[in-house]
């Protein structure tokens, strides 16, 4: 298992999968309560199972998805063109 993080710190590359049982979780950016987390700092919420992830995809705890979203293989072929499914090295 390869863990890749995002290459750039201002923009985040994730599969839009949740880790649990593969729904699409909801990107909420807003910082506001929600009904599913009072203190919600903005992220990605599963509706499916509840599950919840950071800006950055961490997973929080106590939900059912027991791992991060993932960051696929990707590089920047320029500074316009995301390259993803391969990685720097030009492996997949």
């Amino acid at each position: 298992l390869i863990e890749r993080s995002s290459i750039k710190p201002d923009i985040s590359v994730l599969v839009g999968l949740c880790t649990h049982l593969g729904c699409s979780p909801e990107m909420v950016a807003e910082i506001r309560p929600e009904p599913y987390d009072p203190q919600w700092k903005g992220g990605y919420f599963c509706p499916c199972h509840k599950s919840r992830f950071d800006m950055s995809g961490r997973v929080f705890k106590d939900v059912p998805a027991p791992i991060n979203l993932k960051v696929p293989a990707h590089h920047y072929q320029d500074d316009n063109t995301i390259i993803i499914g391969v990685d720097p090295q030009g492996a997949a």
